[in-house]
């Protein structure tokens, strides 16, 4: 059995050194810094006439962010045939420019309503942020 003797700086360096009991090794193993998560995130609202950048709270979706900063979300239509945020409607399709990562991946509910759709189209209700540099359009056609 080998054992290995590994030293920890606290330089900030990405990159712990080891060795066996013997110095041949030559072992190397990455960690990474605990970050902890940001409260909420910045996110840019492109609209026919103008770019909104609003904050949404951490896990929090589109819709509910969108609305509470009076962004323009849904066409006339949808106004008054939306599903109050519940996934059932497909009103609330918003357009990712950037940052798809920085969303939740399309749930199953999604995909059935966005059949055919690009895949850059998402439900707002159903689209969670976890991470910065997301860029929406609003009323996609």
């Amino acid at each position: 059995m080998v054992g290995f003797v590994v030293s920890v700086g606290l330089d900030n360096g990405r990159i712990l050194k080891g060795s066996d009991r013997n110095g041949k090794c030559g072992l190397k193993m990455v960690y990474g810094a605990y970050t902890q998560k940001p409260n909420t995130y910045q996110i840019k609202v492109m609209q026919k006439d103008r770019c909104t950048v609003i904050n949404v709270p951490a896990e929090n979706d589109l819709r509910t962010a969108m609305l509470a900063s009076n962004v323009d979300l849904y066409t006339l239509g949808g106004k008054f045939r939306n599903c109050g945020g519940n996934g059932a409607c497909g009103t609330c399709i918003v357009d990712v420019l950037e940052g798809v990562y920085g969303l939740t991946p399309r749930t199953m509910k999604e995909e059935s309503l966005l059949q055919g759709k690009p895949a850059s189209w998402r439900l707002a209700c159903r689209a969670q942020v976890t991470g910065e540099n997301v860029v929406v359009s609003t009323k996609p056609q």
